[in-house]
């Protein structure tokens, strides 16, 4: 909605769901059935991989990159991130 995107529906599924021919499915069939009818279907990057089709009824699948910004306790952060890889055997 921030970029100026217009959303017109949305499907929520749990973290590493596995994607079944029933799931696509479905979401063809409710893609299908909304108007207006969409120009693209957006999903993160991990979705699209385990998805694997390029078009939702007819509609382009695109993956919205996620990153992720420290903006405050940057230093608290990156101690902790370093006492983790310092716990890693070095080969």
């Amino acid at each position: 909605k921030r970029l100026g995107a217009e959303v017109l529906d949305h499907a929520i599924f749990g973290d590493h769901h596995p994607y079944s021919r029933i799931d696509i499915d479905r979401l063809e069939s409710r893609i299908g059935s909304l108007d207006p009818r969409p120009e693209l279907v957006v999903c993160t990057g991990k979705d699209l991989a385990k998805l694997q089709v390029p078009v939702l009824a007819g509609v382009p699948v695109y993956a919205l990159q996620i990153a992720m910004r420290i903006v405050t306790g940057e230093v608290i952060f990156e101690e902790h991130m370093q006492r983790i890889l310092d716990l890693v055997p070095q080969d």
